[in-house]
């Protein structure tokens, strides 16, 4: 478990996670570089957390590539809720469940390449 904080938090993605740090000219307080920015955290994962996908393909293909109807089912591989944890998940895991303590990487920053280094925050859907 990472703190950032009084929030701690729980990566159950299977990739490390990182929030690049933000310009935050009004933050203050003593995380905040000679820049203004807040530092990079690093939240390493800490389990899996998984949505089952059920597909069935349509009846006739699109341009020679076929499309499928997915529904979400069941949701495996979350801890139990604890009160002040927030839970990473996929953007996929947070709307299948009705939870309210899942987020998920927010804001994709990349580098030169195009190559995913982090994000900028996290989404919620509450």
């Amino acid at each position: 478990m990472v703190s950032s904080g009084a929030m701690e938090y729980k990566n159950y993605t299977p990739h490390t996670i990182r929030v690049i740090g933000q310009q935050a000219p009004n933050f203050g307080g003593s995380e905040v570089d000679k820049d203004g920015y807040l530092p990079t955290l690093t939240f390493p994962s800490q389990g899996v957390a998984r949505v089952a996908v059920e597909e069935s393909p349509l009846s006739r293909t699109y341009g020679r590539v076929t499309l499928y109807r997915c529904e979400t089912g069941e949701v495996t591989g979350l801890p139990t809720q604890e009160e002040g944890v927030l839970v990473i998940v996929s953007a996929m895991v947070r709307g299948a469940s009705d939870r309210d303590d899942l987020v998920s990487p927010h804001g994709l920053v990349r580098d030169e390449e195009g190559v995913v280094v982090g994000c900028k925050g996290f989404g919620v859907g509450w």
